[in-house]
């Protein structure tokens, strides 16, 4: 089986090879599968990353949700963890610690329990394992949250089977371009 490093870098050179065109219409097309789904539908509070270049965009999905009056947060490091911060809109975003846009404002570490959890990942497989970008930050925010897990990745980011330890989070489900996958968690 092929190591986490030797995936992240075989997955970060599939997505820096797809053309942006491509990206952005299939990040569409994950957002319409997310936004059509009874999760989304049912959730009245969403934690949702802001996503990087080369992600599944999750801004249309943030504005959506908004619309909608959800309750919708976003991650931000503080020291060395992530806590959540209410999002009242896109504006006022600014690169964070890792050059991940984050919201303004204080930071609650308290806010756990949400209907939906928006995961980001580089690779995930079908019994949903998941593979982030190393530095464990999101499992450590995953392992306190609750809600239902959902991924948003492109179809070429699933994989046979990605390579986990102990404290990885799965995710519940994979919203991709092309299907949606329902993870057997055994």
């Amino acid at each position: 089986m092929i190591g986490k490093t030797a995936l992240r870098k075989t997955m970060r050179e599939t997505l820096s090879g797809m053309p942006e065109a491509d990206l952005r219409e299939k990040s569409l097309e994950i957002g319409r599968r997310l936004a059509s789904s009874r999760e989304f539908a049912e959730a009245a509070s969403i934690l949702a990353y802001v996503s990087l270049p080369g992600e599944p965009e999750t801004r249309g999905i943030i504005k959506k949700a908004l619309r909608l009056k959800k309750a919708v947060y976003a991650p931000k490091v503080e020291g060395n963890s992530i806590c959540v911060c209410r999002l009242h809109g896109l504006e006022g975003l600014k690169p964070g610690r890792f050059g991940i846009c984050e919201p303004p404002g204080e930071a609650r570490c308290g806010v756990h329990e949400f209907g939906i959890v928006l995961v980001p990942g580089l690779a995930f497989d079908p019994q949903g394992r998941r593979l982030g970008r190393g530095g464990g930050f999101y499992d450590r925010l995953l392992s306190e949250a609750s809600g239902e897990f959902a991924a948003l990745a492109f179809d070429e980011q699933v994989v046979a089977r990605v390579p986990t330890a102990a404290h990885d989070v799965r995710v519940d489900r994979i919203f991709t371009d092309k299907r949606v996958i329902e993870c057997r968690k055994s």
